[in-house]
């Protein structure tokens, strides 16, 4: 049916070169992204497939920026293709600005394979539409990876039951090994983030106020297009703060010093700092890092519990003890 459809629309000419044994296609979140966080999650799933297809090429084309159909002809010819992380899963298909391909693009797409990918919020029902359209484009050959239960369980109510809950590609390394290497004391310096499109004037002031009352050096890194905006906004002390520019190489020189803990609202910023083996407490403003503490252990206060838990949190020790579903990152990896 699928077939006989694409010939009718002429866009048989997409499915008919067969593949190139070895192009690996990445559908890139990163590419001509507002935030750096899109960069640390593409970085990490990189990491993880270059591991995995060792001898292989690599294409990229990005989502925010949709794909042309040079570019869909060459993903079509990559012999798998990867949809990698960040939320971009959504019960409303063509109307969110998570992914930006439409209905022809879609219908010209060969199938492809999600890596860690998440549910862009708590929502409600799927439209009937969005569920076609999965069912066209997830793979029905391959396990699909995602990064909590709760996305687990919006794939399984479209009906695409072949999935498994991996946790983020950025979290696969976080071993048990990994985390007793993590400092259970508060470090002399701390670096936090905010989050521009989740605004909470009194309680990021909060946040920003306390950390400036308990750590030596303060710094801010930026990770979205106007957190700096929003931070010149709040009322603080914004000249004992030092402000890390938003690269993620300048935030990783940073993390590579060790002696600084995090604490802030940007998920993935605070994931980074796990990778460098940082102390972490994660500021839970949205689903993604409500479910992932839920999931995985990883250490979050809610941003309405902070004037009752930061400043204890913060002055205690304890260890950090993620648990990462290592049997379900091996049942995904094995089948390539």
């Amino acid at each position: 049916m699928k077939e006989k459809f694409v010939k009718r629309l002429g866009l048989n000419k997409f499915f008919n070169e067969g593949s190139y044994q070895n192009l690996i296609g990445l559908y890139d979140t990163s590419i001509a992204t507002m935030n750096v966080g899109d960069e640390i999650i593409n970085d990490s799933i990189y990491n993880e497939l270059s591991d995995l297809f060792s001898t292989k090429q690599f294409v990229r084309v990005p989502t925010h920026d949709g794909v042309s159909g040079v570019g869909i002809y060459r993903m079509n010819l990559a012999e798998k293709r990867f949809l990698c992380g960040s939320n971009i899963m959504t019960g409303k298909f063509f109307t969110s600005a998570q992914w930006n391909v439409g209905p022809i693009d879609l219908l010209r797409m060969k199938d492809m394979i999600t890596v860690g990918v998440g549910w862009v919020d708590y929502q409600g029902s799927i439209s009937k539409y969005t569920e076609l359209a999965y069912k066209h484009i997830l793979s029905s050959e391959y396990i699909h990876s995602v990064r909590d239960d709760y996305t687990k369980k919006k794939f399984v109510e479209m009906g695409v039951s072949n999935v498994v809950n991996t946790s983020c590609a950025t979290m696969w390394k976080l071993t048990e090994e990994h985390c007793s290497r993590i400092p259970k004391k508060k470090a002399n310096a701390v670096v936090f983030t905010i989050t521009d499109y989740r605004r909470a004037k009194e309680e990021d002031e909060y946040l920003i106020n306390t950390l400036c009352k308990n750590y030596k050096n303060v710094y801010f890194w930026v990770q979205g297009s106007m957190d700096f905006e929003y931070f010149r906004s709040l009322n603080i002390s914004h000249d004992s703060i030092k402000v890390i520019p938003p690269q993620l190489s300048k935030y990783d020189s940073l993390l590579k010093q060790r002696d600084v803990d995090f604490v802030g609202t940007r998920l993935h910023a605070g994931i980074r700092s796990l990778q460098f083996m940082n102390r972490t407490i994660i500021i839970g403003v949205d689903n993604r890092a409500k479910e992932k503490s839920r999931d995985f252990n990883i250490k979050v206060i809610d941003r309405s519990d902070l004037k009752n838990s930061l400043e204890d949190v913060i002055n205690s020790s304890w260890a950090t003890d993620i648990v990462i579903p290592i049997e379900n990152i091996k049942i995904w990896k094995e089948q390539f």
